[in-house]
């Protein structure tokens, strides 16, 4: 439609032109009536010519005004573009200029005068006054340059400073093109400059920081490298490792993931892990704020060992994870922290990091390359590899031993767990068959192809002596074979090694103290010289193995230990009760045996502990044959014996194996060249007549027994209800003896304590008796024994503690010295929470200083102290009272527990003192406990003392105190006053 108007406008000035004229023309013909006729003639003459004149005066003026509107239209256009590229050149610091060779002067644009800080004004500028204004260290190179250029005619490209406003210099990039008058002379030069003040500042200060950069990595083990915006490798810096080297020639101009070919299963296992964490923050909670145009970046999340573990399964599947998620890494432009990768070259496995940050245009944003730093890591990562790997053998082992598992399953589930760690295909475990050439092929695993090669070999392999597996059984050495030559043909052939594209095999023996228990055999497609991460490997995987090995043999060596009797081999009383139980769960028929040993304690006494050991075991074995396989021997005491026969409770057939087991004992022993007799009493209880659970049933058969004991011994008895054994008795008596304490029935009486240099007493020992109102005076062997079982226990050691504090004040001892009075208390009694105080205010109460107070317990009890009984006992020890073990020598602990109880002193049992000083075995055994008990200061109490020989022996001995009979029986507090007072008239306190 615009065209439209634009021709109707034309056409409409075209028309005036030719309407003007013609009506000028048509005037004048028209009024010739008014002029003469010489005039009209010479009019109608003229009239064409005025018609013409007119015609191009008019058309001149016409073509004159559109020039007109045509040059205003180009000068607003013109106008237009200089102040769009005024605008530019202010925005981009930069102007044109032209240097006129014939006037010396320089013109510019309004972008030059705003870079030289010119007014424009001024002007034009001489090329002298601008020359002045560059500065005077520039000056020669801008003259010299800007000469030879010229001369040349070439293009001039110079960097210079300017002092602009005459005391700020700038940086100005100076580029003019020559160009030749008609002459062929140099007319002017014409070009531009530009202000690049701010990306000089910023070039330099990129180049310190480069070159900061490469001093540090030129002084560390680093190197670094540069990628290109599609992130090809520009550049490895020089100072890369010779190891590394033609690696590096060989990738460089390729992306890093072209050329490595090794896929080790950690390639960015940290970095994957890293993205699982932070994807897992960002699922489960908000991310942080953060303020408008923070381009920090975010925190990451903490690594969970379950991000470490699915990383590491996702590795597993896709070896490539690693470099995909680099990959995006670059993509996004983010930092990349410590990537980790593997390569293969000059036959060596190695593990580089990487790190690096983008270098971005600041202007426009883009990319311009990646730079960072490359780290070999691989001893670094062999190490963490190593540790984590053991880290997981560790709670592998643990897990299955506490799972029960065998050791050939823990052996399979280690190889396979070193198999998914390290990306091997497969290996298996071999024992050598002891005195042969020939090995068993045990647990194995791998990859299918692996498996089905290691099933073909079978349950044995005959090695020949020159074999790598007999080398490493030989001679305790590792191997790795990671080439075929001569010596390994036939190993690879054996394994199928090429078939399977198995490039390397580890050997690795499992030692323990110098001997090769077994061999680990691995495959691996990966072929490189052995390096510390096969040898550490290898020293790991034998520790801990073999560890594990000897752990499973003490443990099964420990566990027969507390479930069977050291000097028999038979099964103890809490084993027996477990096999036992086992076999009730299940309602099957048994008979349980019960058997005491008459006389053996008059030939272990008499011939010694020795001769009584033999007859112990060669016991043992009689009865043992006797019942035969099937049924259960056990030893439950001194010479206590039990005997369970399984599926089997007819009385008759129970009594006739029971009368066998008695003709057994019976037969004689032969013992320092003479024949012994022993016999043997049996009780007998069935199940389920007598008892379906092991207490029950064992309670039983032991009431049995106690009946034939007393009743002659050397018989059988079974169990019945109405029995009236010494041992229901017991029970009785253990019922009463709860109210005798209350009725008074129960007293102490004391033994005194000499010193064996002289003869003084220096203490006495507070012995429980019950005077029964029917029975008469009882000792504890007929009634503590059962009433340990009831809560009378915890209320006779407080009764007894005040009797002897009471005693020893009635009886006005403190006039005697430093009389020390003995109690008999148990462990559980001083583990009661209110024991310590009641004691320290009963010591009160009486005015006894704690020193005065001696409390003694057992040996056996103390073999297994808790902690809070020995935390007591160092309360105890701390108050100032004295605390003894008695009848030391009587457990089966080792001596080594002395050193962990906080004890004053020991009281030998009698059993070591019967003899002396001719028994040579018990002098020996005192000579040992004292000189113990002087290296640990421990004070020295023997009691029993019968002889004047034992005394004498004692003394010699060095034992400072003694008591017994031969010094004085148990007294009551009465006949101990008068005891010590007769000993006071004969000066002998």
């Amino acid at each position: 439609m615009q065209r439209f108007y634009e021709n109707l406008r034309r056409l409409r000035r075209r028309l005036l032109v030719f309407i003007l004229p013609s009506a000028v023309a048509l005037l004048i013909i028209l009024g010739g009536e008014l002029y003469p006729e010489w005039m009209r003639t010479y009019m109608m003459y003229l009239a064409p010519v005025a018609l013409f004149a007119l015609t191009v005066f008019a058309y001149s003026l016409l073509n004159t005004s559109e020039d007109l509107r045509a040059e205003r239209a180009v000068n607003r256009r013109l106008q237009e573009l200089q102040a769009q590229y005024g605008l530019a050149e202010g925005l981009a610091h930069v102007g044109s200029w032209v240097w006129d060779q014939k006037t010396k002067m320089i013109h510019m644009s309004g972008g030059c005068y705003n870079v030289f800080g010119l007014e424009k004004e001024h002007g034009s500028v001489s090329q002298q006054a601008f020359f002045i204004c560059v500065h005077p260290e520039d000056q020669e190179k801008f003259k010299s340059e800007h000469r030879r250029q010229s001369a040349r005619q070439e293009r001039i490209d110079l960097v210079f400073r300017y002092v602009k406003d005459g005391s700020t210099p700038i940086w100005v990039r100076w580029v003019g093109t020559p160009e030749l008058g008609e002459d062929g002379q140099l007319a002017r030069i014409a070009g531009v400059a530009q202000d690049i003040t701010e990306s000089k500042a910023a070039a330099d200060q990129l180049a310190d920081e480069k070159a900061k950069y490469l001093t540090l990595t030129e002084l560390s083990a680093d190197w670094d490298w540069e990628l290109e915006p599609d992130f090809r490798i520009r550049e490895i810096s020089k100072q890369i490792p010779d190891l590394l080297r033609d690696w590096s020639d060989a990738i460089t101009g390729h992306y890093f993931w072209d050329l490595t070919t090794v896929n080790i299963p950690w390639a960015g296992e940290t970095q994957l892990a890293q993205k699982l964490a932070n994807d897992a923050r960002a699922a489960n909670s908000n991310p942080p704020a953060r303020r408008r145009n923070d381009k920090t970046p975010e925190q990451d999340a903490r690594i969970l060992p379950e991000h470490l573990q699915q990383a590491r399964e996702m590795l597993l599947q896709d070896p490539h994870a690693g470099w995909k998620l680099l990959h995006a890494t670059l993509q996004r432009g983010e930092r990349i922290r410590d990537f980790e990768f593997g390569i293969l070259t000059k036959g060596r496995l190695l593990t580089l990091s990487l790190s690096g940050r983008p270098i971005i245009d600041e202007k426009t944003g883009q990319l311009l390359y990646y730079r960072g730093v490359g780290r070999d890591v691989t001893r670094e990562n062999h190490q963490n590899l190593l540790l984590r790997l053991e880290s997981d053998i560790v709670k592998l082992l643990q897990e299955l031993d506490a799972q029960g598992q065998d050791e050939s399953v823990v052996v399979r589930e280690v190889i396979t767990l070193v198999c998914r760690t390290l990306n091997w295909a497969g290996g298996l475990h071999m024992r050598p068959v002891p005195e042969s050439s020939r090995v068993t092929i045990e647990e194995k695993c791998g990859t299918p192809a692996v498996q089905e090669m290691l099933s073909a070999l079978g349950k044995e392999m005959l090695l020949l002596a020159n074999s790598p597996e007999a080398m490493v059984l030989r001679e305790g050495a590792l191997l790795w074979l990671h080439r075929k030559d001569g010596n390994s043909a036939e190993f690879y052939a054996r394994y199928q090694m090429e078939q399977l594209g198995l490039k390397a095999a580890l050997l690795a023996p499992v030692m323990d103290k110098g001997k090769v228990l077994s061999v680990l055999l691995f495959f691996t497609p990966q072929s490189f010289e052995g390096n510390s991460l096969v040898v550490d490997l290898v020293g790991m995987l034998s520790r801990l193995l073999s560890q594990y090995m000897e752990r499973q043999r003490l443990e099964a060596q420990l566990r027969r230990q507390s479930q069977h009797d050291a000097l028999t081999g038979l099964p103890n009383r809490k084993y027996l009760s477990e096999r036992l139980e086992k076999q009730l769960e299940h309602k099957q028929p048994l008979a349980v045996l019960y058997i005491d040993l008459d006389r053996y304690k008059a030939i272990n006494d008499t011939l010694g502990h020795q001769a009584g050991d033999q007859v112990l075991v060669e016991m043992s074995r009689r009865f043992k044959d006797t019942i035969g396989p099937g049924n259960i021997a056990s030893r439950v005491g001194g010479d206590e014996f039990i005997l369970v026969l399984l599926n089997q409770n007819d009385a008759k057939k129970v009594e006739h194996i029971a009368r066998q087991v008695l003709a057994a004992a019976e037969r004689p022993f032969i013992l320092q060249e003479r024949a012994h007799f022993l016999s043997a009493s049996i009780g007998v209880s069935l199940s389920p007549q007598h008892g379906t659970d092991a207490g029950t049933l064992i309670k039983r058969a032991d009431a049995a027994m106690y009946t034939v004991k007393s009743e002659g011994r050397n018989d059988v008895r079974f169990f019945s209800p109405d029995l009236k054994s010494a041992k229901v008795a017991q029970v009785q008596l253990s019922s009463e003896f709860p109210l005798a304490i209350e009725r008074g029935e129960v007293e102490l009486h004391y033994q005194p304590v000499i010193s064996s240099f002289d003869l003084q007493v220096v203490g006495m020992e507070g012995l429980i008796r019950w005077r029964h109102p029917t029975q008469g005076l009882l000792l504890p062997d007929q009634f503590l024994p059962s009433a340990e079982q009831s809560n009378a226990m915890k209320q006779l050691a407080s009764w007894t503690i005040r009797r002897a504090l009471q005693d020893r004040q009635k009886l006005d001892l403190h006039r005697y010295g430093n009389l020390v009075v003995s109690v008999n208390i148990s462990p559980n009694q001083i583990n009661e929470d209110r024991f310590l105080a009641q004691l320290k205010g009963m010591l009160d109460e009486y005015q006894v200083r704690p020193e005065m107070l001696r409390l003694e317990l057992t040996e056996n009890t103390l073999i297994e102290a808790s902690s809070r009984t020995i935390a007591q006992m160092t309360a105890l020890r701390k108050l100032g009272v004295q605390v003894m073990i008695d009848n030391f020598g009587t457990g089966y602990a080792s001596l080594s527990y002395l050193r962990n109880l906080p004890v004053s002193g020991l009281k030998i049992d009698q059993g070591f003192i019967r003899g002396l000083p001719d028994d040579r075995g018990n002098a020996a055994i005192m000579q040992a406990i004292m000189t113990l008990a002087e290296k640990l200061k421990l004070q020295v109490i023997a009691e029993g003392v019968e002889t004047a020989q034992e005394m004498h022996a004692l003394r010699e001995l060095g034992c400072r105190m003694m008591q017994g009979h031969f010094i004085s029986a148990a007294l009551p507090p009465q006949k101990l006053s008068e005891y010590l007072k007769k000993r006071e008239l004969t000066g002998v306190v």
